[in-house]
């Protein structure tokens, strides 16, 4: 039996959905959450200095879209031809693009920035989520299966899923 492990902060973020992928595939695998004061030591000592990091049976695989285009192959989560597939990594490739318009912002909330927590949500963020969630919504009314492509669920799902969570951290902060 393949042994998985998932390297990742104690947070959802970019190791969330490699999380998701495994417990919807009902797979067991040790969920490595490593604090920021772990972080500084261990940096060094992965391949690329960042996380998350998948381990298959002892071989590491690094980068977040790596490590969910595998899994999702592995356990059926990839859409089901070329074209959907380009459909799903586009809406993915999307939803990052937001990630990084708003990245100012979360890293003020998260104490990791500096800058006017109030003027970035309202300039920055508001405009953003609304552009961005109103799309994402138009794309998947128009599926027959109610996800990213008509085929079914794919792993671009869970990591879009991923901003439902966005709410909840938005509140913490407002």
């Amino acid at each position: 039996m393949v042994q998985y492990k998932v390297s990742y902060f104690d947070i959802r973020g970019l190791g969330e959905t490699p999380r998701m992928i495994l417990h919807y595939a009902g797979v067991e695998f040790e969920d490595n959450r490593i604090t920021f004061d772990q972080w500084s030591d261990l940096k060094s000592k992965t391949p690329t200095g960042k996380l998350p990091i998948l381990e298959v049976d002892g071989k590491q695989l690094v980068e977040s879209g790596a490590i969910n285009r595998f899994l999702a192959s592995k356990y059926g989560l990839r859409p089901k031809c070329d074209m959907e597939n380009a459909q799903m990594e586009s809406a993915v490739d999307y939803f990052k693009d937001f990630t990084i318009e708003v990245r100012d912002w979360f890293r003020v909330c998260a104490g990791r920035g500096q800058g006017d927590k109030d003027k970035l949500y309202k300039e920055t963020y508001t405009p953003a989520a609304e552009k961005t969630f109103t799309r994402l919504t138009d794309i998947i009314s128009k599926t027959s299966s109610g996800f990213l492509v008509d085929s079914g669920i794919t792993w671009g799902d869970f990591f879009i899923a991923e901003s439902s969570k966005l709410k909840m951290f938005i509140l913490l902060f407002k």
